[in-house]
C-alpha cells in the first residue's frame, strides 16, 4: 500500500509590536514574519529562524520571549504566581473564582465595553454557576483582566492567555518599600551595627540604636539647621540588621560554627562496611547527682565515656567515674571496648545485676574518631593506637559535634532517656531545674548507676532500631560478623601494657626517677647491662633513654619498654616502686600523688621524701573524711571522689572491678566489709565475705535459678552471637587459664586448635583435649 507522508508544522509563535526575542544575551526585535519564517534585529545583527528553531531553543532554554508592557514588578508577580502548589489554599481559591469571572467575559468579548446589562447577566450567571454569594462588580472584573493581562505579559505569553497564577493576590508586594531613611544615616546605622551589634558581646539593638543616634547627633553639630539629619528609630535599625545575611549575622555574634549548625547544609557521612571499622568517642557529664554508697554523701556529677561503632550503630566501650576528660579516661573506653565483656553475664547470672541480655561487641577497631579535645590530640592516644594497632586515630575539627553527631546524638539519649528520668537529675537546661535542688534529691549510687547505664546499652540500646542503620544493632553486629571478622585480642598480657601514658627518663644507677619515685628491680639492673638494649637506647648524647609507661590509676610501676625485643612475646618489662614506696604507692593514682606532693612541699618547703609524703598522705585522708559526711561544696566533693578513685578504672573481661586494687576506695570499702562482718558475727558453714572488686564477687555467690531451671537453659537464655576466633592454617599455640581464683591459677600451658566447629574449638596439650 503506498500513499503520501503528512509534513509535521510547528504553531507559529504570535509577536505583537514591543515584544522581544532574549537570545545570546541580547535582545532581537521581531521585524516580519514571512510564512514560517521571522527576521529578527538586533541594530547591528540581522537573523532568520524558523518557528521550530524558535521553539528549539526555548525548549533548551537558550532563548525567551519577552512580551511588550511588562514592567520588573509584573516579571516578580508573574514568577510569585507560578507555582500554585506553594500558594495557601484560600489563596488559590481567589484565584479560581476571579478566573472564572474574567475567563467568561474574554469569551463574551465585554472586556473592553462598559457596564452593560449583558455584563452584569454575564456576571450573574457565573456567580449562580460557581455557587458566589457575593459577585463583584464590574469595574472590578475589568481590573482583574487588566492585572492578568500584565503578569500574562510578565510571564512571556501573551495578553489574552491569562491563567489562575496571573490573577492570585499578591499582598506581599504591597506598600512601599524603599528604604525611606538618607543615605548619610543609612551609613551611620550600618556602622553602628558592625561596631556594636555583630560582636561577640551580642549586645542589644537597643544598645545599636543609642550608638546610631549618637552618631547622629554628633554628625548633626557640624551641619546647619536646614541641612540637619533625622534621628533614626528602632524600626530602621530592626530593617538594617533585617538586610543582612543572617548567616553572617550569627557568624559575627555567636562564631561560625554556630551559624553553621544554624544555617548549614546537613553532611551525610558515607557509613562504614564491616564492624568497627569506624569507632567514635566521645565524653559527657551525667545529668544525676552520685552517692558515696558507704556514707550517703552526694559526690557530684559523673563522666561518662562512651565509644560506638558507626556501622551497627552498637555501643562499642564505656566508662564512668569521676576524672574529667582525659588521656586516662580515653585508655579507660578503649581498654573497655578492646576487650571481652564477660562482667556483664557474670554479675547478672550472679544477680547482682538485673540485665538480661549480653554485650558481644568488642575487638580493636581500625579507626577510632574523636574531638579535638586535650585528651584525644595527645601523643600517648596516638602511641597507643599505633601499638594496638589502630590504623588511624583523627581528631575532627574543634567545637563541631555536627561530625560526630551519632555519639553526641548517643550521649544526648543517655542523659534524656535514662538519667533525666531519676531523682537526683541536674537536667542538661538550666531553666528547666528552676528550684530543684539535685544534691538533695541524689539518690543513687555510683554503683547503681553503672548497672542502670549497662541496662540501657544492653537491653535497649542493642535491641532498639537504630535510626542511621534502619536496623537493630545486635541483629546487624550478628549478621556482619558473619562476613566480617573484627581484630580480636590474642594476648592480653601483651596488650595490657599499652593502656598507659608514654614517659622517658635518663637512665640511673639505681633505677628511674619519676615524679619524686624510684623504679627498681633486678631484673632492670640487669637490662642496663644488656649491649642490646644500651645500643638501641643510646641517644646522641650517650646518655641511655628509657622509655616507659605508667598507669595513671595505679603508680605503684611502670612498664619499660625494651626496644631490642621486637618479635618477642612481650615488648615490655614491669618495673615496680622501690620497696620502701611500696606501701605508699600501691593503688594511688598520679593525680592524688601530684596533690600529696604539692601539700608535702607547702608543708616543709624543701625537697620531698617519703616521710614528708606519707605525713601529707594521712592528712589527706583524714581531710576526706571530714569533706564527705556533710560538704556543701560539689567541688570539695568532687575532688574527693576523684582522689579515692571511685570509678577510677573501667570493667574488662571478667573483673568489674572500678577502683584499683590498693587504692583509697578499695581499702575504705575493705574496711567496711570487715566491719559488717565483725558486726554480724561469725556464721557457721556460711560462705566466705564477697572479695572486694568496687562490687560484690560473683565467684561467693550462687546463681539465682528456679527450681526448674539449669544452668543449660540460663546459657541458652542469655547467649548471643559473639565473634569467632579465626583458626590459622598453620596451628597456632593459643594460651589457655583455668578457671581457678586469682592467686591460685596453675600456670598456662600451650595447646594447639584441633578442631573448629561452630562456636566450640578443640585444644589439644599433651595428651589432654579440651
Amino acid at each position: 500500500m503506498t500513499g503520501t507522508t503528512v509534513q509535521a508544522r510547528t504553531p507559529q509563535y504570535v509577536f505583537n509590536k514591543g515584544d522581544i526575542l532574549s537570545w545570546r544575551d541580547r535582545d532581537w526585535t521581531p521585524e516580519r514574519r514571512r510564512g514560517d519564517v521571522v527576521d529578527f534585529a538586533n541594530g547591528v545583527e540581522l537573523e532568520t529562524l524558523t518557528d521550530e528553531e524558535i521553539a528549539g531553543l526555548i525548549g533548551q532554554r537558550e532563548a525567551r520571549i519577552v512580551r511588550a508592557g511588562a514592567s520588573a514588578k509584573d516579571r516578580q508577580h508573574a514568577a510569585a504566581g507560578a507555582d500554585l502548589a506553594q500558594l495557601p489554599r484560600s489563596v488559590v481559591e481567589d484565584g479560581r473564582r476571579k478566573d472564572a469571572y474574567v475567563h467568561e467575559l474574554v469569551q463574551l468579548g465585554l472586556t473592553w465595553h462598559a457596564p452593560t446589562s449583558k455584563v452584569e447577566e454575564a456576571i450573574a450567571d457565573v456567580a449562580v454557576r460557581i455557587g458566589d454569594p457575593q459577585p463583584p462588580a464590574a469595574y472590578l472584573v475589568r481590573r482583574w483582566w487588566k492585572k492578568g493581562r500584565r503578569r500574562a505579559a510578565g510571564a512571556g505569553r501573551l495578553g489574552d492567555r491569562i491563567t489562575v497564577g496571573d490573577l492570585v493576590p499578591q499582598h506581599g508586594f504591597k506598600g512601599n518599600r524603599s528604604n525611606r531613611v538618607c543615605f548619610e544615616v543609612s551609613k551611620i546605622i550600618h556602622k553602628a551595627i558592625k561596631d556594636v551589634y555583630l560582636t561577640r558581646e551580642r549586645r542589644s539593638v537597643e544598645s545599636t540604636l543609642g550608638a546610631a543616634r549618637h552618631a547622629v547627633r554628633t554628625e548633626n553639630e557640624g551641619r546647619g539647621p536646614e541641612d540637619q539629619l533625622s534621628l533614626p528609630g528602632r524600626k530602621a535599625v530592626e530593617a538594617a540588621i533585617a538586610s543582612l545575611p543572617r548567616k553572617d549575622v550569627i557568624a559575627a555574634r555567636e562564631g561560625p560554627d554556630a551559624a553553621y549548625q544554624a544555617l548549614g547544609p546537613v553532611e551525610r557521612r558515607a557509613r562504614p562496611q564491616a564492624p568497627l571499622d569506624e569507632v567514635e568517642i566521645d565524653h559527657t557529664p551525667s545529668d544525676l547527682f552520685v552517692l558515696d554508697g558507704l556514707s550517703g554523701a552526694p559526690l557530684g556529677r559523673a563522666t561518662i565515656g562512651l565509644g560506638e561503632d558507626r556501622c551497627t550503630g552498637a555501643p562499642w566501650g564505656i566508662h564512668v567515674g569521676f576524672d574529667p576528660p582525659s588521656t586516662h579516661t580515653v585508655m579507660q573506653v578503649l581498654r573497655n571496648g578492646v576487650f571481652p565483656k564477660n562482667y556483664v553475664r557474670i554479675y547478672a547470672d550472679a544477680g547482682i545485676w538485673d540485665v538480661e541480655g549480653s554485650w558481644p561487641v568488642f575487638g580493636v577497631p581500625v579507626k577510632i574518631s574523636t574531638d579535638r579535645g586535650a585528651e584525644a590530640l595527645n601523643n600517648d592516644i596516638r602511641a597507643m593506637g599505633a601499638d594496638l594497632p589502630i590504623k588511624v586515630v583523627e581528631a575532627k575539627a574543634g567545637r563541631k559535634g555536627r561530625l560526630k553527631g551519632e555519639i553526641e546524638r548517643r550521649l544526648g539519649s543517655l542523659n534524656r532517656d535514662l538519667l533525666q528520668e531519676q531523682r537526683g537529675t541536674t537536667f542538661s537546661n538550666i531553666v528547666d531545674r528552676d528550684d530543684y535542688d539535685p544534691k538533695k534529691n541524689a539518690v543513687i549510687t555510683y554503683e547503681e548507676l553503672l548497672e542502670k547505664i549497662h541496662i540501657w546499652i544492653v537491653d535497649i540500646v542493642m535491641q532498639r532500631k537504630h535510626g542511621g542503620t534502619g536496623d537493630v544493632p545486635m541483629r546487624l553486629w550478628n549478621e556482619k560478623i558473619e562476613t566480617y571478622r573484627p581484630h580480636q585480642v590474642e594476648n592480653a598480657d601483651a596488650l595490657l601494657p599499652l593502656f598507659g601514658r608514654v614517659e622517658h627518663r635518663i637512665a640511673r644507677r639505681d633505677g628511674i626517677k619519676f615524679k619524686h619515685l624510684l623504679f627498681q628491680s633486678d631484673e632492670f639492673n640487669a637490662l642496663l647491662s644488656n649491649p642490646a638494649f644500651l645500643k638501641a637506647s643510646t641517644n646522641a648524647r650517650g646518655k641511655v633513654v628509657v622509655r616507659f609507661r605508667y598507669d595513671p590509676s595505679n603508680i605503684d610501676h611502670v612498664q619499660v619498654y625494651l626496644p631490642h625485643a621486637r618479635g618477642q612475646e612481650t615488648m615490655h618489662m614491669r618495673v615496680p616502686v622501690e620497696k620502701r614506696a611500696t606501701e605508699y604507692a600501691h593503688g594511688l593514682s598520679v593525680w592524688a600523688h601530684d596533690a600529696i606532693v604539692k601539700a608535702a612541699r607547702e608543708k616543709a618547703d624543701a625537697a620531698v621524701d617519703l616521710a614528708a609524703l606519707d605525713r601529707a598522705k594521712v592528712k589527706l585522708i583524714a581531710d576526706m573524711d571530714a569533706d564527705m559526711p556533710g560538704s556543701a561544696k560539689v567541688r570539695s566533693t568532687l575532688r574527693t571522689a576523684r582522689i579515692r578513685q571511685i570509678g577510677g578504672v573501667a570493667p574488662y573481661g571478667d573483673s568489674v572491678r572500678t577502683t584499683p586494687e590498693g587504692s583509697f576506695e578499695d581499702k575504705r570499702q575493705a574496711a567496711a566489709v570487715e566491719a559488717a562482718a565483725a558486726a554480724a558475727g561469725p556464721k557457721r558453714g556460711g560462705p566466705p565475705l564477697p572479695a572486694n572488686d568496687g562490687l560484690p564477687d560473683p565467684s561467693q555467690m550462687e546463681p539465682d535459678l528456679d527450681e526448674d531451671e539449669d544452668l543449660a537453659d540460663l546459657e541458652e537464655k542469655v547467649a548471643t552471637a559473639t565473634p569467632r576466633y579465626t583458626r590459622r592454617s598453620d596451628p597456632a599455640v593459643v594460651d589457655t587459664r583455668t578457671s581457678a581464683p586469682a592467686g591460685k591459677r596453675r600456670k598456662a600451658k600451650p595447646r594447639t586448635p584441633v578442631n573448629d566447629s561452630g562456636d566450640d574449638i578443640d585444644f589439644y596439650s599433651e595428651g589432654v583435649r579440651a
